[in-house]
């Protein structure tokens, strides 16, 4: 789940600046990595968390004048604090040096570990703003992120009015 809180002015009636500040809930995942040990290889079970908060800032350009719905298009870059944390408790695994030897039974040590580093992130973005009455508005937007090739696709829904 990500949620954001935007603003944005239009210098015209078609040409718009946005400003975005959102945060993400973590995503955990349980990864099963090889892992060697003396010459012996097994694997390790660790678990990933990661969380971002960002901030977005955009050009776009809306199509349309006085209309009720509004298609638009837009540039912009993501500036973003990506937290990572590993966790790999202290587990014993059995490992195997050869398909002729019996396994053996080793312990593979704990290991916590956390990172944060910021990432500028181009995007493209395109979508619709309908009112809904004079002032309240609903956007659907999708924006494709490239960190250089295509790193996320975000399918966005929101209100908002006008002041």
């Amino acid at each position: 789940l990500s949620l954001s809180v935007g603003l944005g002015h239009y210098w015209t009636d078609h040409l718009k600046t946005d400003i975005e500040a959102g945060w993400s809930s973590p995503a955990n995942s349980e990864t099963h990595n090889d892992y060697a040990v003396g010459g012996l290889q097994t694997f390790a079970i660790s678990n990933y968390r990661v969380r971002d908060i960002h901030l977005a800032i955009a050009q776009s350009y809306q199509f349309g004048r006085n209309d009720w719905v509004h298609p638009y298009v837009g540039v912009g870059t993501d500036v973003v604090r990506r937290e990572t944390r590993l966790d790999r408790p202290a587990q014993s695994r059995l490992a195997y040096n050869t398909p002729s030897r019996a396994p053996m039974e080793v312990t593979i040590s704990a290991l916590r570990s956390s990172e944060t580093r910021v990432l500028i992130r181009p995007f493209l973005k395109t979508g619709l703003k309908m009112y809904a009455s004079e002032r309240m508005f609903v956007v659907t937007e999708l924006k494709l992120g490239f960190a250089p090739d295509l790193e996320h696709a975000v399918w966005k829904l929101a209100a908002g009015f006008d002041f």
